[in-house]
């Protein structure tokens, strides 16, 4: 599936504004509860860090602890350890003219009582 988040533009719209623009911004804070996102404490290692789509359908890597070439930033992880408490998150910063996301693959998609996802409406993507 190319994409799974609602958008509140068209593609037509965003691609106008992006091609005006010069910077584009935008933070996904995905909570979790017992599921990681991107370091794994327990394993020492990244096999879980999830990936993310733009709408022109690049991607990231997944699996890996770079984003390169993408310029991404992890403010948090929360997740690292694997916690119960759906209060935790990893914070992701993106600076990119590909902005916004429109979907992400997990490697830990949750056990039962398991559970992850992000308020995307409190992190809206920016272009100017």
């Amino acid at each position: 599936v190319p994409q799974d988040f609602s958008l509140a533009l068209s593609d037509a719209q965003i691609a106008a504004v992006q091609a005006v623009s010069t910077e584009g911004t935008q933070t996904y804070a995905g909570r979790c509860m017992g599921v990681l996102h991107y370091y794994a404490e327990s394993s020492d290692n990244y096999d879980h860090a999830i990936a993310f789509r733009f709408l022109d359908g690049t991607e990231t890597s997944q699996g890996t602890s770079s984003y390169d070439p993408h310029d991404v930033e992890v403010v948090r992880d929360g997740c690292a350890n694997n916690n119960p408490i759906i209060e935790d998150s990893t914070v992701f910063k993106f600076r990119s003219m590909r902005v916004p996301l429109v979907n992400i693959q997990v490697n830990d998609a949750g056990d039962n009582g398991e559970y992850y996802g992000s308020n995307l409406t409190d992190n809206p993507a920016w272009l100017r």
